[in-house]
């Protein structure tokens, strides 16, 4: 990966942590959502219509139904993810649902499609199950609501890798 890759790897990250913190420290409701979402709406729309026009495809009943279940699944991630910052601890809530979606969709991979697992994903696996444990165990003196993060935590990862 060149330097200026790496670098925008990292900007990306920092904004995405600090979206995240910002999110936890406004302490609203649905609200926000609707606002970033009409927000991203805006900024994506006009580029998906030039797409669209330059690619014109045909969408089907069955596509569009796909199209909507993504939504409405991505609207529960983040509505659910929102309402753990407000009940939870930010520093269980975050690293759970976004460490259990790989960790869940490699399971399902393996149970449903048969996937075969290589040492390096089991071991990339067990490090993160393990970093996740010790950061949950590590709150738990700290907040008594570690089990509401965890469940915020792992319904925001299921609903984010569902879509």
């Amino acid at each position: 990966m060149s330097l200026l890759g790496f670098a925008l790897v990292l900007l990306a990250a920092c904004c995405h942590a600090i979206w995240n913190f910002c999110v936890k420290k406004l302490n609203s409701g649905p609200e926000l959502i609707w606002l970033f979402s009409f927000c991203s709406i805006t900024i994506y729309l006009p580029v998906a219509v030039a797409i669209f026009i330059a690619n014109p495809i045909v969408i089907d009943f069955r596509t569009a139904i796909f199209v909507v279940g993504s939504v409405m699944l991505h609207l529960g991630y983040f509505l659910f993810l929102q309402y753990g910052y407000r009940r939870g601890d930010l520093s269980v809530v975050y690293p759970i649902a976004r460490a259990s979606g790989p960790i869940l969709s490699t399971f399902l991979a393996v149970l449903i499609l048969g996937e075969h697992v290589t040492l390096q994903t089991l071991i990339g696996g067990a490090v993160v199950i393990v970093a996740i444990s010790q950061l949950s165990s590590k709150n738990q003196t700290k907040a008594s609501n570690t089990s509401v993060s965890l469940m915020f935590g792992l319904g925001a990862g299921a609903l984010a890798q569902s879509s």
